[in-house]
């Protein structure tokens, strides 16, 4: 009788694990759809449910779940809600890799470790911000007399401080006693950039997009801002979304292009972004005029703090556009610009 109770128990447990087997892969595709379709939180999601019910860590699941959340994470805020969900998943990966290399797919393995070197790049930065010699540049506020701050920045480059270098860069770029030097600050930038600086590759793209220290260059700009997106860099996807909204030397103006570089940001969060969207909705560029669908953005860029997505929310509330006319709420909208811009 014990033999027979134990072997109906037996595969009672092997159906139940089959069972959840099945509707661990159910998820797991639901999981890939979403993620084609960019909904990329559903994705998450729908993969945790799936580890869950398969009851262990798998390398496929993992990877879905790292290139989902790569899509959500701004790596230029170290307190991104996502890095630490992140950064958990990657070092899995990479360990079940080491351990595991001739199961691991190498164009996979490529994507994971070049998000590792982004996450490892942003801990540094974080890390040379803390510098003793960094922070006494940093924290100098004498601004008739920069010449304690440079001494100061030029100490922690000499320990390889890359945010010093890019501080050096700001310096010359925004100008000291009113006094701009583009070319000096060209010429920090390129030295942090060559340490893979994600805000050095952006500011070298601005240089050539607005024609700073060289030849307003598009194409040239395109290539800097490309290498700071592969640094991590948001602000770089917005960049690039601008330039091929507008077109210029070297460039065809292409708003399709511009839209989905636009959207790889605000994916990240990025409220100026959500606002040049909502500004293609508005005005019928590229795609089809939708009052509604640019409130829509508007709305997103004001509630993710984006100074003239508050401006326009309000307007859009005092006039009716795109939505029910309330006055009440364009006045707190306008209230909130003008408190962010305090």
């Amino acid at each position: 009788m014990k033999q027979v109770l134990l072997s109906v128990f037996t595969i009672l447990c092997i159906q139940t694990f089959s069972q959840d087997q099945l509707k661990a892969k159910i998820e797991y595709q639901e999981a890939e759809a979403a993620y084609s379709e960019e909904r990329y939180e559903e994705a998450i999601q729908k993969l945790a449910t799936a580890e869950t019910l398969l009851g262990k860590w798998a390398p496929n699941i993992s990877y879905l779940t790292i290139t989902s959340l790569d899509k959500l994470c701004d790596y230029e805020n170290p307190k991104d809600k996502h890095l630490p969900h992140l950064t958990k998943e990657v070092d899995a990966y990479m360990k079940f890799s080491n351990a595991n290399e001739d199961n691991v797919v190498e164009d996979k393995f490529k994507t994971v470790y070049n998000i590792q070197k982004i996450i490892n790049r942003l801990k540094e930065t974080e890390a040379f911000k803390t510098m003793p010699e960094y922070l006494a540049g940093y924290n100098d506020t004498n601004y008739t007399d920069y010449t304690t701050k440079i001494a100061s920045y030029l100490k922690a480059v000499e320990k390889g401080n890359s945010m010093a270098m890019v501080r050096l860069g700001f310096l010359n770029y925004f100008g000291m006693k009113g006094v701009k030097n583009y070319p000096e600050a060209m010429s920090w930038f390129k030295k942090a950039a060559a340490k893979e600086n994600a805000t050095a590759l952006e500011y070298l793209g601005n240089m050539y997009s607005y024609g700073y220290g060289s030849s307003e260059d598009y194409g040239q700009a395109i290539q800097w801002y490309t290498k700071a997106v592969n640094a991590g860099s948001t602000e770089a996807l917005n960049a690039i979304g601008r330039l091929y909204n507008y077109g210029g030397i070297n460039l065809e103006k292409n708003t399709a292009e511009a839209l989905a570089w636009y959207t790889k940001a605000a994916t990240k969060g990025h409220g100026a972004s959500m606002y040049n969207i909502g500004l293609l909705y508005e005005r019928g560029t590229g795609v089809a005029k939708s009052n509604e669908e640019a409130f829509a953005w508007f709305k997103k860029s004001a509630d993710h703090g984006y100074y003239y997505g508050m401006q326009k929310v309000s307007k859009c509330y005092e006039e009716g556009i795109g939505v029910t006319k309330n006055l009440d709420l364009a006045i707190e909208y306008i209230q909130k610009a003008i408190d962010a811009n305090k």
